[in-house]
Parts: C-alpha cells; structure tokens; sequence
C-alpha cells in the first residue's frame, strides 16, 4: 500500500490522472504556476479543490477517495521532494507530468536519489523513453499510449478490451521485459506465481501462448492477469527486478508458533514485515489438543509469503530414523519459505549459501531482493562438500556466476567467500549473529548421518535467522 502519491504538474495531464489516482493513494499536486493548479478540477461533481492554504474548505470526497492536497512548489526542487517524501520507511510514489520531458527527466533523477517507489513519467517526445528507465522511472509515452486506445477501439469496435477485469478483483497489465530483468531465461514453471499469472506473451510481433516451458526473453511484451492489489509490484519486478519480497509466495507475513504465544517470534514477524512489502502480519497460534496437521493445515487460510518460527528440537526416536521433525513437515507443507529465527532485524549481511547437493532453486533473487530492501551487504558462501555427502547436479560455479551477475544487474557487488568440508559447520564457522542466511532443501528431505537436511540442520544449530526455502527434488 502506498502511503501517497506525489504529481507534479497541474496542467491537463496530470489533471486527468487524479480521479483515477486518488483511488489508490492520498495525491500531492504541484506546480510552480499558480494559476494551473487553480485550474485543476479533480472534486466529485466539479466542485474546485482547494489549494494548500484553504485546504479546510474542501468537499467531501466521494467513498473511497482519497484527499488531493493542490501546492505552489517546484518540483524540481530536491529540497521539496526531500520534504514530501517524508520520513524513509514511508512508501510515496512519484509521477512527473509536467509535459516537458526535461523538467520530467530531472524529477525523476531527483525521485530515484530520494527512492521514491514507483517512479512513473508521462513522455513526451518517445525518443526520450529510454532516458527515463536510466532512473528506473516507468515511461508511459503519450502519444504511443492514444495511439493504442484509438487502434483498439477501431479494431475492437464493439468488444470491451478488458483493463479492469473481475468486478475490481483482478487486472491485466502488459509489460515490456527489459535487459536488465532478472527473469531473463527463466522458465515460466520456475515463477511459481501466486495469485497471478502469465496469460500471454507478445514476441517479435507474434503470440505466443506460454506453457510451463516457455522462457523470458529481452523485449518480450508479457499479459499479466491475476490480484490488483499486487499486479503492479509484479510487472515492475519481471519488466525490471523491482524487490518484492515476499508478495511473490503470498502477501502476508506469518507467525507460527505451535507452542503459545511468543514474543520473540512475534516481534521478527513484526519487523520483517516492516522491513519487506509485506501487506500484513497473521498469527497461527497452537490451541491445547490441537493436532500439529490441522495447524499445519491453517498455513494456507493465511496466505503465507513468509513463515516466521524457530526450530523445534526432534525427538531421539526421529532422529533415529531419519525423520526431519516438525520442522521439516512444515517446509514441506508451505508454499512459502520459513525463517526459523534467532536474531531479529536490522541484519547485518545477507548470506546465500551455495552448497554441492543443495537443489538448484531460484532462490538467489530473493537474497538479492532481501539486501537491496534492507540496504546492507550480500555474500554467497560456497562450500564443496566431502564426496560421502553426495553432489548435486548442478555444476557449483555456474551458480555462484548467475548469483553475481544477477546482484550487479541492480548494482550489488556481492563477497564470495569459499570453503570446503561438511557444510554445516563450515557454514556456522563463517556467519556472524546479526546474519540473516538463504538456504535451499528437497521437498521430502530425510535428514540422516548418511543424507543430512543441510538447512535444517543450519537452522537448527547455527547462530544466525535462516531463511529455508523447500522445492521440488
């Protein structure tokens, strides 16, 4: 959710944006003409908005709107963007209007140094396009977008083209895939999107009707359908690798905690909530005599994107028999990675471990997500392990070279550190308390001497929160 949108320019076309955008989020226009930002009628039944210094005489806005607040500013002044983007965990979208693209150019550098999110531009000229995605602005191009609407309605003449599908409860979005996304040679089987999907895909002017096989490609138009309220976030993270931790498993941030209440557990969710576009922190709390499958049955209801727990001890018969405990059901079960924490943010590093015979999931993007939000470093760790633990598939190096290009893609420069023996201790000889660690396991994983659960035995004896994440062997 946003907590407001800034529009500067008052003229026509940031005009005909506030009816639409007052529905998402309260709107702050401004102008350095007073004059224009007189002339700006976004009321219900054309009643004027006020400016900033009558403000209290506004009309009653429609249900549902949000309040449109007019100034006499410059916004291409860095000292009044700094003022309205307010305080820093404040989410505050940015769109320049102005219809000048050098004015809108240098709102939107101004934007991306006070990290507004979004960043959107009415282009003029479309030639300039590619100047403003330089910033990470999305560039909507005037006259491309008329064109669009005058073609479909002569093409369509009769059918509704859909924009708003659903009664309100779902959307379509068409998005060009950049160069830089990060998606780029991904399988559309590997998204496993949640309350969205791929419809089609627009490529060298022809359709292509996606399967679980079809790949990403620079320059690919891709149809998005799925949940209004995180579509968005989900076209700007494939179009150009906007962090959207974890609204990509689901939208909510979960406490699990099988035994009672517990602070600790409730006070990480609480924080990585904060930390993350996380839309809400749910609780499942173990009720006396309730079996531990109907709690695990309650993950679902809960639209998990992240579950927050710590470890649970096995008993001596499990780990006898090779039996990974609660702990393991619940990875398996959930659809979302589990943090089994120890130490709550700010974190100091993320860490992706990068082991032989974890699973090749595509699990890094999450740890670059996850630094780029909490703004500190990340390093990937790469331990060969002895041959009596087996190997994985994937040859090791490639991975850690994907890992890094994908971190420089939004201008990380991860540390590899490397080592070689039994990952579990390699692993918590090199991490630090404050470390938030990314691991991967099978589904189904058994965790004996002879096959240890890597992650879980991490989780469960290391120092440092671990972020498990289970996919299929």
């Amino acid at each position: 959710m946003l907590d407001r949108i800034i529009v500067v320019g008052a003229g026509r076309t940031g005009e005909s944006l506030l009816q639409r955008l007052t529905t998402v989020a309260p709107v702050v226009v401004l102008d350095t003409s007073a004059g224009a930002l007189e002339t700006v009628d976004a009321a219900p039944r054309g009643s004027p908005l006020p400016l900033e210094a009558a403000s209290s005489r506004a009309s009653a806005p429609p249900a549902g709107a949000h309040d449109v607040l007019k100034k006499h500013a410059d916004g291409t002044s860095r000292l009044v963007l700094q003022d309205l983007r307010g305080r820093a965990d404040a989410k505050v979208a940015l769109v320049a209007a102005t219809g000048d693209d050098r004015t809108n150019l240098e709102v939107c550098r101004l934007g991306a140094e006070l990290d507004f999110s979004p960043l959107v531009a009415v282009a003029i000229d479309p030639i300039n396009a590619p100047r403003y995605e330089e910033f990470g602005a999305r560039a909507i191009v005037r006259a491309t977008l008329l064109g669009d609407v005058v073609e479909r309605a002569l093409r369509y003449d009769g059918i509704a083209v859909a924009s708003t599908i659903g009664l309100g409860l779902g959307d379509v979005i068409e998005v060009r895939v950049l160069p830089s996304s990060p998606y780029l040679g991904t399988s559309l089987a590997q998204l496993s999107p949640v309350d969205w999907r791929i419809a089609a895909i627009y490529r060298n002017g022809a359709l292509v009707l996606p399967t679980g096989s079809t790949v990403i490609e620079a320059d690919d138009r891709v149809l998005l359908v799925g949940d209004p309220s995180i579509l968005p976030r989900v076209a700007e993270d494939l179009r150009v690798g906007v962090p959207d931790f974890p609204l990509r498993f689901g939208p909510n941030v979960v406490a699990f905690l099988p035994a009672g209440d517990d602070a600790i557990v409730q006070h990480i969710a609480d924080a990585l909530g904060s930390a993350t576009k996380a839309r809400g922190v749910e609780r499942i709390v173990g009720a006396r005599e309730e079996p531990t499958d109907a709690m695990l049955g309650r993950l679902t209801a809960a639209h998990a994107g992240v579950v927050v727990t710590t470890p649970h001890r096995r008993s001596f018969g499990q780990r006898l028999l090779g039996s990974s405990g609660l702990d393991g059901r619940l990875c398996d079960r959930s659809t979302a990675p589990i943090l089994f924490a120890r130490t709550p943010p700010p974190y100091g590093r993320v860490v992706y471990v990068a082991a032989s015979g974890l699973p090749g999931l595509r699990v890094a993007d999450v740890a670059i997500d996850l630094a780029r939000m909490m703004r500190v470093p990340l390093t990937v760790v790469v331990v060969e392990m002895p041959s009596y633990f087996g190997a994985g598939d994937t040859p090791i190096d490639q991975v850690v070279a994907g890992v890094v290009k994908r971190a420089e893609l939004h201008r990380l420069s991860p540390e590899v550190v490397r080592a070689q023996g039994n990952p579990i201790t390699e692993v918590e000889a090199l991490v630090r308390v404050d470390d938030l660690l990314v691991v991967t396991r099978r589904r189904g994983q058994r965790d004996s001497f002879s096959s240890p659960d890597v992650a879980l035995r991490i989780a469960r004896t290391g120092r440092a929160s671990s972020l498990v994440f289970t996919g299929r062997a």
